[in-house]
């Protein structure tokens, strides 16, 4: 038992991290807790557009012949392969539309078997298909959690200029975007330089942040030579404001979209709604907010 353990320890199984991860009730109340049909109501269509349609399609063939007792077909073997895994997803309480990226190649041989069927809605179909990708690779591709690779860029740029700005000793802390990769600043300590708190409330930040520093040997050491540079999107810095926490402002990065923490629509169409010409200053309050700020 001992040396299996250790095996576990030293060796990186991805579906195991995965089960264990996902059965933990406090990761799963840190990250949220979905309804069980999330993947097929809103994930699904989300990542593949008008291909859950044809999946969907696909699904009421299948379920017609299972009813009439008709003979399985092998052409329904993709789709069978690509329902079972998200089946199994959607039996853990967390649910994120990036699980099911590993069925997106079994969705695409669906559609193009879909496509090569004579229909009148092919045409549609292929015209939904082009608009959805056009529309979706700029947020997916650029705007979505964008500013946490510029931001790492940024300071590794900083850091091997050897300029006044950033020093070796300082901590970055990500807050409210995905995980930032480490190995994009090229330092030895930059595990110990990037703080990862992830999500949650300004009180749950307030009191994870001093509580991780003092796990840290080298900030210990060094504190008179170490700045704290909080990372996270604008949204959460009037909540910094509002609760008495002091900083200035050392960058803002353009580009940068959380679905978790999203732009206030209202300011925008509320404007729009007033005025026939929307006010460029509105504009800039929406974009504003569109943003990663670090101080």
């Amino acid at each position: 038992m001992c040396l299996f353990t250790t095996f576990l320890r030293w060796v990186v199984i991805t579906p195991y991290n995965f089960l264990l991860y996902n059965m933990n009730p406090h990761n799963l109340a840190e990250h949220g807790i979905h309804p069980r049909y999330l993947h097929f109501i809103v994930n699904l269509p989300l990542l593949f557009g008008p291909l859950t349609v044809l999946i969907y399609k696909k699904l009421l063939h299948l379920s017609v012949l299972l009813w009439r007792q008709e003979k399985f077909h092998r052409s329904y073997l993709p789709f069978v392969m690509l329902f079972i895994p998200v089946i199994l997803l959607s039996t853990f309480p967390h649910q994120e539309p990036r699980f099911l990226l590993p069925v997106l190649p079994l969705a695409v041989m669906i559609g193009i078997e879909q496509i090569q069927e004579k229909s009148k809605l092919k045409k549609l179909f292929v015209c939904s298909w082009l608009f959805f990708n056009i529309t979706m690779t700029p947020i997916y591709g650029f705007l979505h959690q964008g500013g946490v690779i510029q931001s790492l860029l940024h300071i590794q740029k900083d850091l091997k200029s050897g300029t006044s700005l950033y020093n070796i000793n300082d901590k970055f802390v990500y807050h409210r975007t995905y995980m930032p990769p480490h190995c994009l600043l090229l330092s030895k300590t930059s595990k110990s330089q990037i703080l990862d708190i992830q999500g949650g409330n300004i009180q749950h930040f307030l009191k994870i942040v001093p509580k991780r520093l003092s796990k840290i040997k080298d900030f210990q050491e060094n504190k008179n030579s170490s700045n704290i540079y909080v990372v996270t999107p604008s949204a959460f810095v009037d909540e910094l404001r509002e609760n008495g926490v002091k900083f200035t402002t050392v960058n803002v990065i353009y580009g940068h979209l959380t679905t978790e923490d999203p732009p206030n629509v209202a300011t925008f169409s509320n404007s729009s709604m007033k005025h026939q010409d929307i006010n460029i200053e509105t504009i800039k309050e929406f974009l504003n907010q569109m943003t990663l700020t670090y101080h």
